[in-house]
């Protein structure tokens, strides 16, 4: 191709670019005066919360299921538990629940 003939597809596209870039200036324009200074804050601060929540509630939740499988434990092994072990899976037990508590939300 040589240098002294246009692209056929760069004369098709210049025409163009300016008709569209006229019409979407008018459009971005009151885009960006509609939004409030803040709002970009506000919706990172709104991300932030959230990711928060679900924090507490995986935590929670994984409480919830480590005393669960303690409990069992307890059940299954009633005969076979020293005094001291069955103190200690009750310990354990509470400390679970008051994590649970902790975290509830």
């Amino acid at each position: 191709m040589s240098s002294d003939k246009p692209d056929r597809w760069m004369s098709w596209v210049s025409p163009g670019h300016g008709h569209i870039s006229r019409f979407l200036q008018p459009l971005q324009r009151s885009m960006w005066e509609n939004i409030r200074p803040g709002q970009f804050l506000n919706q990172g601060q709104e991300t932030s919360q959230w990711a928060f929540y679900q924090a507490k509630s995986i935590k929670s939740y994984i409480y919830e299921i480590q005393k669960q499988k303690l409990e069992l434990e307890v059940l299954a092994d009633r005969g076979k538990q020293t005094g001291a072990m069955a103190d200690r899976y009750q310990k354990i037990i509470q400390d679970y629940d008051k994590q649970i508590k902790r975290y509830e939300v």
